[in-house]
């Protein structure tokens, strides 16, 4: 596995209750990974919508 690199994040107070919640839920044991869990849906989202603007761009090309 990579050696993970710690960070410092500066978060809004309406962020941290989010981060907080999630926690106290139980469904992640640390704030890291509840940061990890947020960065994979991004770069699914980012991916997304790569995929769009190519499609998009493949699809008036073809027309």
């Amino acid at each position: 596995m990579p050696r993970r690199k710690n960070v410092s994040v500066s978060l809004s107070p309406e962020l941290q209750a989010v981060a907080e919640r999630l926690l106290a839920s139980g469904r992640y044991d640390t704030f890291s990974e509840v940061v990890r869990a947020g960065l994979r849906l991004l770069e699914e989202r980012e991916i997304g919508f790569q995929d769009q603007r190519a499609a998009r761009g493949s699809t008036s090309e073809v027309q």
